[in-house]
């Protein structure tokens, strides 16, 4: 890397013009010299500029959330853009950038930092680990199972942006769920829709919105309709929803919906590998699609330990942990990573110290591995196949059993 690269907080007046280049390169806006929704994601929360030759390279923005951990939520740093250059590709611009965005993200009080990825393999390198598998589905709405009429819904634009958000930040979360401080995240969601709408209700007591769908049509006239985000809180309201997309059916083909933590879309659709198999190949083929898109990391190991409320006997091991990120930071940053030997307590009051204890079990594992244990989204042993994490089989097995978390899902795409 060259000596003259630098990292600088985003300053509107000097970086916004080399920023949008940057974002222009990636194909994240149409033109080189404008982009609403480049300065909605500026106001989400801090941004970092990667600079080399005078020139902005790279470009990461940041956004303040809390993500839920079992039944407390915690801070979160999530990092809702990495972008670089076209001119500056394999150079590890981006890694430093994001490295640095990262580690003020740590030292600023973050618990977690978690990132969508357009490819595995790319952040792990920072020490980001991948959730559990999202699914998405694919259905005809007349192919939707319901026992309800729904009532005629409003019609939402972003002129309800307040309300909007508002109803997301009180949607059911479950453990992994998280949620954006800035009512600017559900503005950038809905910037980024095309011919994006929104449908639902206001059956709150202060006539607030309860439950709703926002979507984005690339083809208003027949779909798919892409649902970019649903809003509800109770059984009925999700019937509901589910009512109105089957109304839909006359005139729409396919709609597109990331499955809501917790509920199998496949059980509201009538005989879904039938329809799979007439639709195959077509425009409007229907189906479910699994991956995983985002991925997450430890920033405060012992605020992440603490949270932690296990079953079981408690279990107690020393830890050796690596963290790669340490690698792209300069000798000053402000946080250098969770590299570091500790002894580690899971029970239902978890803890750690800041050294190994004589005659306890040894788990080691990388700053990834570990972090897609403490959050559930794969079990020690399957850990210990996969990941850069060993231990004694009496230990895994320990673990497997305390650690039983639920799956956990963001519910909430960055």
């Amino acid at each position: 890397m060259a000596d003259d690269f630098l990292v600088a907080i985003y300053d509107e007046p000097l970086h916004k013009a080399g920023a949008q280049l940057v974002w222009h390169d990636c194909g994240w806006s149409d033109k080189p010299d404008a982009c609403d929704l480049l300065d909605t994601f500026f106001e989400l929360g801090p941004s970092w500029v990667g600079i080399r030759d005078e020139i902005v390279q790279s470009v990461v923005h940041t956004a303040c959330a809390t993500i839920r951990y079992q039944s407390s939520d915690m801070r979160l740093q999530a990092v809702t853009g990495v972008t670089t250059s076209l001119q500056a590709r394999r150079g590890g611009v981006a890694a430093r950038t994001l490295a640095h965005a990262v580690s003020a993200g740590a030292a600023t009080g973050a618990t977690v930092s978690a990132l969508g990825i357009f490819d595995q393999g790319f952040y792990d390198r920072l020490g980001f680990g991948s959730l559990d598998i999202m699914r998405l589905v694919r259905f005809d709405p007349k192919d939707i199972r319901v026992d309800m009429t729904a009532r005629p819904p409003l019609r939402f634009t972003d002129k309800d942006i307040e309300d909007v958000h508002a109803a997301r930040s009180r949607r059911r979360l479950r453990h992994g769920g998280v949620n954006f401080d800035s009512s600017n995240r559900t503005l950038a969601d809905i910037q980024e829709c095309t011919n994006g709408v929104g449908f639902g209700y206001r059956d709150r007591a202060n006539g607030g919105i309860s439950h709703m769908v926002w979507f984005s049509r690339k083809d208003a006239e027949n779909g798919p309709f892409r649902i970019i985000f649903s809003i509800w809180e109770t059984r009925e309201q999700l019937g509901e929803l589910m009512a109105f997309l089957h109304s839909l059916a006359d005139q729409v083909h396919l709609v597109v919906m990331e499955e809501p933590p917790g509920i199998a879309l496949q059980d509201f659709i009538q005989r879904p590998l039938r329809s799979g198999s007439i639709t195959q190949k077509s425009k409007y083929e229907t189906g479910i699609t699994a991956m995983t898109y985002q991925q997450l990391r430890i920033l405060d190991l012992k605020t992440a330990i603490q949270a932690c409320s296990a079953t079981g006997e408690p279990v107690r091991f020393n830890l050796t942990l690596t963290d790669p990120i340490a690698a792209y930071l300069p000798h000053d940053a402000p946080w250098k990573g969770c590299s570091g030997n500790y002894t580690v307590t899971v029970s239902n009051v978890s803890d750690m110290s800041h050294e190994h204890t004589n005659g306890l079990p040894h788990l080691t594992a990388d700053i990834a591995a570990f972090s897609r244990m403490w959050f559930g989204c794969r079990n020690a042993s399957a850990l210990a196949m996969t990941a850069n994490l060993q231990a004694p089989d009496e230990l895994l097995d320990k673990l497997d059993k305390a650690l039983c978390l639920p799956s956990p899902m963001f519910d909430w795409s960055f």
